[in-house]
């Protein structure tokens, strides 16, 4: 039996890259999990997702 990491105390940094590298199909429900607390930080923390948007607007221009 796998034990649940505290996602709650994971930064939202940190979130995304766990989101982004977790197995989908293992663990549905910490997917779900991880969605929530994703937004619920985003808006507790909107400066940070000012800066996560700018990040992303500049990576999608090196795709270019």
């Amino acid at each position: 039996m796998d034990s649940e990491p505290r996602y709650s105390n994971y930064s939202l940094e940190e979130l995304y890259d766990v989101l982004e590298h977790i197995d989908h199909d293992k663990y549905p429900e910490r997917v779900e999990k991880i969605k929530e607390i994703i937004q619920v930080k985003r808006i507790e923390e909107p400066e940070k997702k000012k800066a996560r948007n700018l990040h992303q607007k500049k990576n999608i221009c090196f795709q270019c």
